[in-house]
């Protein structure tokens, strides 16, 4: 890769490398092993193979998976249909009238959980060290063991930490991408990074890491992210309090969306319930959607959703609330606007009813001949 050859001295918001113990330089050069420390301190870095021997040497990629853009088109890599694993089809199943075994079925997921971590720096300017959080948990009910592959566009990654994981049954761990902008990286860059886990199955998450100008990284988004939501089924007629609550359960679908900086992260509280109904990409302006599902015995829900720089929007939901949405308003608002018409109709009417029998009473008598000859 043209211009990829050296990594700065000192990085913006960070201290200068050459300032490290080399013990540390050693250690956090070690996903790439040909890098080379020159007498002077700066650091080499060969963009697709180096010098060994005399001999041209490929990188390593063991913890980090660093492709050209030509070779991941050759070589996709595979997503699920959301990050979760979770089919679309199941999420879109009507649960009105289910049964609680078949809805339990549905919520059992047995995947593998994958969630960007708040502290995620998505917005970097050339220079810049950043890191990427990725929250890992597992949602079977056995302990799985589980190895991390990351792949980018270009060439950005420098460590990932740790390369492998042990997770038992609702564990959840965090791994830590670290990433470089070089100097000299045209602004308005996107590098599009693939995180994936291998262990029984596969599940991935794609964000969009974006180059911009040092003097827009704190400041270049201040709005909220949208958050929209409807009520798929709810909990009519029936009591949280009795024992058969757990038999029914309520939907939620939720849309949220930034239109800025795009979505970090979707997150409810309780956050079991929570599936993905499309994939998507973090850090994208597309909308996220998303199905919420509970008992019944668990009417309430508190969503959020966190934009790249830190915005959030959130909600707390109680299904057992009257809640108007727009389209509901607009029916009410028709109905009433009906009603009136109707009352208008029938007023006219009664006062068109009296006005003709008025006149029928007001009508001319006349007499006969013979009546006025008796007079």
């Amino acid at each position: 890769m043209q211009g990829r050859s050296t990594y700065p001295l000192s990085l913006y918001g960070s201290p200068p490398l050459i300032g490290l113990p080399r013990a540390s330089t050693v250690e956090t050069l070690n996903t790439h092993s040909n890098l080379r420390l020159e007498n002077d301190g700066e650091i080499k870095f060969p963009s697709a193979e180096t010098s060994v021997g005399g001999e041209s040497q490929p990188l390593p990629k063991k913890q980090v998976e660093t492709f050209s853009e030509t070779e991941i088109h050759n070589n996709p890599v595979v997503i699920p249909t959301n990050h979760t694993g979770v089919p679309t089809s199941i999420v879109n199943l009507d649960y009105n009238g289910a049964t609680r075994s078949a809805t339990a079925t549905l919520l059992q997921r047995d995947v593998t959980k994958i969630e960007m971590g708040l502290q995620s720096q998505l917005l970097l300017a050339p220079g810049m060290l950043g890191t990427l959080d990725f929250e890992v948990t597992n949602t079977r009910t056995e302990a799985i063991y589980h190895n991390i592959q990351v792949v980018d566009e270009r060439r950005f990654l420098l460590r990932l930490n740790p390369q492998s994981i042990f997770l038992r049954s609702g564990e959840m761990a965090k791994v830590i991408v670290t990433v470089l902008i070089p100097n000299g990286t045209p602004l308005g860059t996107t590098d599009k990074i693939t995180f994936t886990c291998h262990g029984g199955g596969t599940s991935s998450l794609s964000l969009n890491l974006k180059v911009i100008s040092s003097t827009l990284v704190d400041g270049q988004d201040t709005t909220a992210p949208s958050v929209s939501w409807i009520f798929g089924s709810r909990c009519e007629n029936v009591n949280v309090e009795s024992s058969s609550c757990a038999e029914r359960f309520w939907t939620l679908d939720i849309t949220a969306q930034d239109w800025q900086t795009g979505i970090l992260r979707l997150q409810t509280t309780p956050s079991g319930g929570l599936l993905y109904r499309n994939s998507y990409t973090v850090g994208s302006t597309e909308p996220l959607k998303a199905t919420y599902i509970a008992t019944c015995c668990e009417p309430k829900v508190a969503v959020t959703a966190f934009d790249v720089t830190g915005n959030q929007r959130s909600y707390n939901i109680d299904v057992r609330d009257l809640v108007l949405t727009e389209a509901s308003i607009a029916a009410i608002v028709l109905g009433v606007l009906l009603l009136l018409l109707l009352i208008i109709l029938l007023i006219w009417a009664i006062v068109w009813c009296c006005r003709r029998r008025q006149v029928s009473l007001d009508l001319p008598t006349y007499r006969s001949h013979s009546t006025r000859s008796m007079e």
